[in-house]
């Protein structure tokens, strides 16, 4: 159950899901707060893709 996966498709297709024992090399050479449109299309632009998080907060009682 605790193990990395990775699926090469929907298994409703005929793909299969499998362990990974060996990882790829990723790195990260600097990380840091960026915010804003124009400011987060900079740094994509820049260095490629950035990670991002929500406050979904507002709208959990949404009801329309």
């Amino acid at each position: 159950m605790n193990t990395c996966r990775t699926c090469s498709t929907f298994t409703a297709s005929g793909g299969k899901c499998e362990g990974l024992y060996e990882f790829p090399n990723a790195t990260i050479a600097e990380f840091g707060p960026v915010s804003g449109v124009d400011n987060m299309k900079a740094e994509i632009y820049r260095r490629g893709p950035i990670a991002a998080g929500v406050n979904a907060e507002p709208i959990l009682e949404y009801k329309d």
